[in-house]
């Protein structure tokens, strides 16, 4: 890929971040809107892949069609049109059901991510990537500093970032500004989709970009707020590693069970940095309450430790976690049962599903039924010491909260304890504590 000159976009640029996004993945979707920043990264990669040859992983395209607007289904076939022109496959994955009247956009993305996601993994695709610019970038950061977030919140966004279910998403155009890819479309007159909602000021990211020529007069210009987000990316990056190299290093004053709780001193804690403290602990809830990262207030955190001058949370409840006394005046960390009923799945014999952010459960791959993944409950619990098959030697807060499979209303494995019925094979079951809040996060590359 080479610049003809007649557009400012450095193809050059674009190729090596193409080069470190594509390569390491046999096959990448990607998600075209028909918007410019997504037809371009279409052209792009099309190029891109012609002038790497035999190397490169093959391409396809998924379009979203939120069915917001009535020419929405007329959009994603001419997307499909030019993805096919270019010889990639393309899909049109289909937001059903009823809308939202307030939380449009963000449950629109939602949504996005959710039935890409989806598409992915019918097909046993990994990787995905959007045509996210350096715009975005800077609009990111200047909403999320209208909101107060920390470092995490006006951090850039991440070239690469992994996503749940061992995805990954792909942002190879975070350094290259949507007016260097509309000239390059318009320079190949290529044609592309304006969608009235990226403008409209009902919307913030709207209202943000009809203000872009005061905050422009004011030096707020869009490519050092974008550098500004990479710099914070980089002290981001630097507080992740920190964070998981000092609990790492904690030693018996933290520990994590496989039953899917922690202990920790809260005096040895409070040795550290307070923005460490509160990072430690996002991970702990995070990883504890069954609800994932997004789960996590940081204002509420922020409420319940500095706040109250950082005394020991004792008795309270935070992100689905409850807080209570542990073994060697530890401070224990527990999911929390009964306010709120935790998931129910199936799984079907020998298939692996994720329960609760939590646990990965394998059902036995030696009989024919799909069965039930819960929680034991206290009647699970109750059951199994009937039967003497087990030695429930966790705190019962733990015990109840972990996942078993159930055929109607009998537990009939628990395989963290054990347990297979009489009848079942037990080739094949197994559970296992999947939230490790201390592995290194951030990049999927």
């Amino acid at each position: 890929m080479s610049g003809d000159g007649k557009h400012s976009l450095n193809l050059e640029a674009v190729a090596a971040e193409f080069e470190t996004s594509f390569l390491p993945h046999r096959h990448v979707v990607l998600a075209v809107s028909g918007g410019p920043d997504s037809v371009a990264l279409m052209h792009l990669a099309a190029g891109w892949k012609v002038s790497r040859g035999g190397d490169a992983p093959s391409f396809s395209v998924v379009t979203v069609d939120h069915g917001l607007r009535a020419q929405s289904a007329a959009e994603a076939a001419t997307v499909a049109l030019a993805a096919q022109a270019l010889g990639f496959p393309h899909a049109t994955v289909h937001w059903a059901g009823g809308k939202p009247k307030t939380g449009l956009q963000a449950a629109a993305r939602e949504a996005r991510y959710r039935l890409i996601a989806e598409h992915l993994k019918g097909n046993h695709w990994q990787a995905f990537a959007t045509g996210h610019t350096q715009d975005d970038q800077a609009e990111t950061l200047l909403m999320r500093l209208a909101r107060g977030s920390g470092v995490d919140g006006l951090a850039a966004m991440r070239r690469a970032s992994p996503l749940a279910g061992d995805l990954c998403l792909l942002r190879p155009l975070l350094k290259t500004s949507k007016r260097d890819l509309i000239a390059f479309l318009r320079a190949r007159r290529l044609k592309w989709i304006d969608d009235p909602g990226n403008v409209t000021v009902e919307f913030e990211r709207g209202r943000l970009r009809a203000a872009s020529s005061a905050l422009d007069s004011i030096g707020l210009v869009q490519n050092h707020i974008a550098l500004s987000a990479e710099r914070l990316g980089r002290a981001r990056d630097a507080l992740d590693w920190t964070t998981g190299y000092l609990a790492r290093a904690a030693g018996d004053a933290m520990r994590i069970d496989d039953l899917g709780f922690a202990e920790i001193e809260w005096d040895k804690l409070l040795e550290l940095p307070q923005e460490i403290r509160l990072r430690i602990l996002v991970r702990l809830l995070a990883a504890i309450g069954g609800g994932g990262s997004q789960a996590v207030s940081l204002g509420q955190l922020e409420a319940m430790t500095i706040g109250r001058g950082w005394q020991s949370p004792l008795g309270l409840t935070l992100a689905g976690t409850v807080f209570s006394d542990g073994t060697a005046g530890r401070l224990m960390m527990t999911r929390e049962y009964g306010r709120s009923p935790l998931p129910t799945a199936e799984v079907r014999p020998g298939q692996t599903i994720k329960w609760d952010h939590r646990f990965t459960v394998t059902s036995g791959s030696a009989h024919s039924e799909t069965l039930t993944v819960k929680a034991l409950g206290p009647e699970g619990v109750s059951y199994l010491s009937k039967t003497g098959c087990c030695n429930f030697s966790g705190p019962k807060r733990a015990t109840v909260s972990v996942p078993g499979l159930w055929r109607g209303d009998t537990v009939v494995a628990a395989p963290l304890f054990g347990y297979v019925a009489d009848g079942l094979a037990a080739e094949g079951f197994a559970c296992c504590f999947a939230a490790r809040p201390f592995s290194d996060l951030g990049s999927c590359d």
